[in-house]
């Protein structure tokens, strides 16, 4: 794939080297610089004519980073793959054995981080038409930048759940494995010595502890993955269906969530434009619109802190989270509409 966009932009600057000799006389006469807003964010950017029906721009545009909280809901699941959102126990638990008093839900704050140096070429084929098409234009090139286009983290809020979530499945799976809890060094009153010694966890304690099962937060279901029994048999739906495999998204060993949407780096471009002159009689500003498509290689990803790609990996994902992977998912090419302000310099 990157070979070929190298070809075009070998064949591109080719095209550019034979427009140049053929009208040297023409190009550079003008320099133009823009302000432009949409789609791909704020930007700036320098044009000049290679031709009297060509010219070249590059710049750089940069998405503004505001914020959008979404919320996921706290739950447990067993060993056998059963998830429980019976939320009372849970705090009452979390409270009882770590000290944390937490939330039933954990909030992430969604924010795009899309910048990009680009490079077009735009073309006037009907410049010299006595009509409307004369302000028409269709621009080709490549935007280069951020292959992560956005990213999620937790809030401040959520961090005491997260690491009270934490610590509860550090128990649990010292209950489940029946390790010791903790080793201590200690004095051999008899021999002087210092020896090891394990401490384990109540029994009562394990059992109340493997009653709840891990803490996470239940975002959806594996695609593909599907849960059995101790004989490997598949285990059913109320449908006769293989039951999937929940995902439970779990703290990373910081006490954080988090999650980055990711796309290529280079990003191929093709669109097409309208403007003229802002105001009558003066050729100096100009306005126009775009329209166009980046191709940022399919589906884009969307990768949490524990390596799972939920446009992929998981499926059933409700409320707004869900809205947001499957508008994501949906974004093959990202469809660009920008405006742009051009003042002429000369």
């Amino acid at each position: 794939m990157k070979t070929s966009y190298q070809h075009i932009i070998v064949t591109v600057l080719f095209g550019m080297s034979l427009s140049i000799s053929a009208q040297n006389e023409r190009a550079f006469s003008k320099l133009d610089v823009s302000l432009s807003g949409g789609t791909t964010g704020l930007g700036i950017d320098f044009s000049t004519n290679i031709t009297d029906w060509m010219n070249v721009r590059v710049g750089f545009d940069a998405m503004p980073r505001f914020e959008q909280d979404v919320r996921f809901g706290v739950a447990s699941m067993d060993d056998n793959g059963n998830i429980s959102k019976n939320f009372d126990l849970l705090k009452d638990r979390l409270k009882t054995f770590t000290g944390y008093d937490v939330n039933d839900y954990i909030d992430m704050t969604c924010k795009p981080t899309f910048y990009n140096f680009k490079f077009l070429m735009d073309f006037h084929p009907f410049k010299h038409k006595q009509s409307f098409l004369k302000n028409l234009s269709f621009t080709a090139g490549f935007y280069w930048g951020s292959s992560e286009i956005g990213t999620a983290t937790n809030t401040l809020v959520g961090a005491q759940t997260l690491n009270g979530m934490l610590m509860f499945n550090h128990m649990y799976e010292i209950a489940v494995s029946g390790e010791p809890f903790v080793i201590l060094e200690v004095k051999d009153w008899v021999t002087g010595q210092t020896v090891k010694q394990p401490v384990y966890l109540d029994p009562t304690l394990c059992e109340r502890l493997q009653q709840v099962g891990r803490l996470g937060v239940h975002v959806g279901n594996y695609t593909g993955q599907y849960l059995t029994d101790d004989e490997g048999n598949y285990l059913l739906d109320a449908n006769g269906e293989k039951r999937n495999k929940p995902y439970l998204m779990e703290p990373d060993r910081d006490g954080t969530v988090r999650a980055r949407v990711k796309a290529n780096s280079f990003k191929p471009y093709f669109g097409i434009g309208y403007g003229g002159r802002l105001l009558n009689n003066n050729d100096r500003i100009l306005i126009s619109g775009e329209l166009g498509m980046l191709f940022w290689g399919g589906k884009p990803s969307i990768i949490t802190h524990d390596g799972v790609d939920l446009a992929r990996d998981v499926k059933d994902i409700g409320g707004k989270v869900g809205d947001y992977v499957d508008l994501v998912s949906a974004l093959r090419v990202y469809p660009v509409l920008n405006l742009r302000l051009t003042y002429r310099l000369f």
